[in-house]
């Protein structure tokens, strides 16, 4: 990780974060890590937290959490999700109060903490996918159909508490443009957008020569890793595909002998992985897709399709390619495209370089003064900067 100082801010200011809950380690966790980071000594409110998935750097963190934290099963994802329909009132029972700046990072509930006046910032990932993408999420959960039936039951309360909810904070933020146009269809507020924070300095540019083309994702059904599966079949190409989740065995089992499972690394070996391939495969649409950038950084392009996230992240012919469509036909043209093709290592990796860290925490403040100076709020102290 790169090295981080204290935003310069008023003196004795009091801050506070707040993250949806630590039960899995993925994109908006490190979001949430970054402003650990940049507020060390802040509290973080949180649904739940499983101390086993969070990194050495959140290790000494203080953590408030709400009544779930204790009830049967949690802080385990799976008792989690099984907990969805009081999901939202343990986010609001998160008793956030005394704070100068109040910093959310939300994909579903952080959003819909109840914090008084105006000092609450939230950095949206997603609105509530469940609620508004409930088929595709429930996919990959092992519940009975009965039981994902009556769930579907509780989508329009979910979805009138997610709306409620996006006009609590003072200023909304969304991590690309696919995120900020679903904050003002479903919410009806406008958001600023912002690009997560991406720790390029901590991934070296690799010079070292291709081997195969890789996946590094969570294994759930909605990230369509069955599509690069059969598109590097098609093409004729090496897989290796990174991460764990349950749509392992079905993967598995499409899979031929040129597809290999790497499983859970550590960051070295990531990041050795990304440095060697041919190019980063990113079937599903990603509301950003952070790995995108991690994939940069190392010099090596990205095939993904031409829709959400990398849409922000990706210049096609310079960083990658991006696909017309999500079929394997169009993903085995991508992969025989990049293989064609001759990439500039450092001009992929100074791309990358927009997504730094230094430059979300330059953003944080030119929103934060923009916000200040158009709508006349005063909550926050204009000397707060993040840069």
């Amino acid at each position: 990780m790169s090295a981080m100082v204290q935003p310069r801010s008023v003196p004795d200011a009091r801050v506070a974060l707040v993250h949806d809950s630590f039960t899995q380690w993925g994109g908006a966790e490190r979001v949430a890590a970054v402003f650990h980071r940049m507020f060390p000594e802040a509290p973080i409110y949180t649904i739940a937290v499983n101390r086993n998935v969070l990194p050495p750097e959140m290790a000494g963190a203080e953590f408030r959490t709400s009544f779930l934290q204790h009830w049967p099963g949690m802080p385990d994802l799976c008792a989690f999700k099984r907990y969805l329909p009081l999901l939202p009132k343990a986010a609001e029972s998160l008793r956030v109060e005394g704070f100068d700046l109040v910093l959310s990072s939300s994909s579903a509930f952080a959003h819909g903490a109840r914090i008084p006046g105006r000092s609450h910032v939230a950095y949206i990932h997603n609105t509530m996918r469940f609620a508004w993408d409930y088929a595709d999420y429930m996919r990959d959960v092992p519940w009975p159909g009965v039981v994902k039936a009556v769930g579907r039951m509780a989508v329009p309360s979910l979805q009138a508490w997610d709306r409620g909810a996006g006009r609590r904070p003072g200023m909304l933020l969304a991590n690309s443009r696919v995120v900020a146009e679903r904050i003002g269809r479903r919410w009806g507020r406008a958001a600023a957008v912002l690009p997560p924070p991406v720790d390029v300095e901590g991934i070296p540019v690799s010079f070292r020569p291709r081997r195969y083309f890789c996946v590094l994702s969570r294994l759930i059904p909605y990230k369509r890793i069955d599509l690069a599966i059969a598109a590097a079949a098609m093409a004729g190409e090496r897989l290796v595909i990174v991460g764990d989740g349950p749509d392992l065995p079905r993967l598995r089992a499409m899979a031929g002998p040129r597809v290999s499972f790497a499983g859970r690394v550590s960051e070295a070996e990531k990041r050795r992985i990304l440095g060697e391939a041919h190019a980063l495969v990113m079937p599903g649409v990603e509301d950003f897709g952070m790995v995108s950038v991690e994939a940069n950084a190392a010099g090596t392009p990205v095939l993904a399709q031409a829709a959400g996230g990398a849409l922000d992240s990706q210049r096609p012919g310079l960083t990658g390619v991006l696909t017309s469509g999500g079929s394997p036909e169009a993903f085995a043209a991508g992969l025989r495209e990049i293989r064609a093709a001759a990439w500039d290592r450092g001009a992929i990796r100074t791309h990358a370089e927009r997504f730094s860290v230094r430059a979300f925490r330059l953003g944080m403040t030119r929103n934060l003064r923009q916000w200040q100076e158009a709508g006349g709020e005063r909550a926050l102290d204009a000397r707060f900067q993040f840069a």
